[in-house]
């Protein structure tokens, strides 16, 4: 029903944490997809949410990795249409303002020990075939 990101000439979906220093807000346009906002100071505004992929229900469980990723995969494909319609929402918006999409999150995904819904999110983006996903990953 709606076409893809790349119909914008959008190529590439940027994801990383709320923490790292290398965001800024003359570069990116900044979306949090996390359930809460930052408790703590960030150098950026925030500039969009987008809830229909919040891990609603499943952050706090302590849930193994695999039984998070087969239930968050579930919320996924349920919201399939609402999601590719929200990606090229924000994937014009970032255009029009000469940005590039950046979902955030809090997990630091460089321990080797974490996991965390935005992987997911980007491997479903990628499976998908709407856009190209790559982590910003910071030296902290």
């Amino acid at each position: 029903m709606f076409g893809s990101a790349f119909d914008l000439g959008l190529t590439t979906f940027y994801f990383g944490r709320y923490a790292n220093p290398l965001i800024t807000n003359a570069l990116f346009y900044v979306v949090r997809i996390s359930c809460s906002e930052p408790k703590f100071f960030v150098p950026y505004d925030v500039d969009d949410t987008f809830d229909s992929v919040y891990p609603m229900g499943l952050v706090g469980r302590n849930l193994d990795r695999e039984t998070f990723k087969t239930l968050y995969r579930r919320i996924l494909d349920s919201n399939e249409e609402l999601i590719k319609f929200r990606l090229n929402i924000i994937g014009g918006l970032a255009w029009y303002k000469k940005k590039y999409p950046l979902f955030l999150c809090f997990e630091n995904l460089l321990d080797g020990k974490s996991f965390c819904h935005r992987e997911i999110l980007a491997e479903w983006i990628l499976e998908k075939k709407i856009a190209n996903v790559e982590e910003i990953h910071d030296t902290i």
